[in-house]
């Protein structure tokens, strides 16, 4: 159901009512950010760019930690944020590349590995789900 006088500004293009809950959590799946409110028409991108987090990221005023060796490497890597597609591409935001047809071996193998690290917010929001019981 819509807000009163909401017009078609949460009208989602699933073709229903839908307000935006924009999420962000840690490798153990523990929230870290989370913002709600947003109409169900905007896009998950432009909500996150608007936020006071993505505009804070954008400014460099989040201190991420320092990147650090991969485990039993000397190969140093950033701490960064795992997005979908539809986001753009930032120092702290990895993407999967996008050109899903002839892609070389080794973007699919990166295609793999990031969607193998965004299950950890998909899991923490279906175990958000299953607490509270919303769909």
């Amino acid at each position: 159901m819509a807000p009163t006088n909401s017009g078609s500004y949460f009208y989602c293009y699933k073709k229903h009512f839908s307000i935006i809950l924009l999420g962000m959590a840690d490798a153990f799946r523990r929230s870290i950010w989370v913002s709600i409110g947003d109409f169900g028409s905007s896009n998950d991108a432009g909500v996150f760019q608007w936020s006071d987090s993505g505009q804070a990221l954008n400014l460099g005023q989040i201190d991420l930690p320092t990147p650090t060796a991969l485990p039993r490497t000397d190969t140093i890597c950033p701490y960064f944020i795992v997005a979908v597609g539809a986001f753009p591409l930032k120092d702290y935001l990895m993407k999967p590349y996008t050109r899903v047809m002839n892609l070389p071996i080794d973007q699919k193998i990166f295609n793999y590995r990031l969607s193998r690290a965004r299950l950890v917010i998909e899991c923490a929001f279906g175990l958000l789900t299953k607490k509270w019981r919303i769909h």
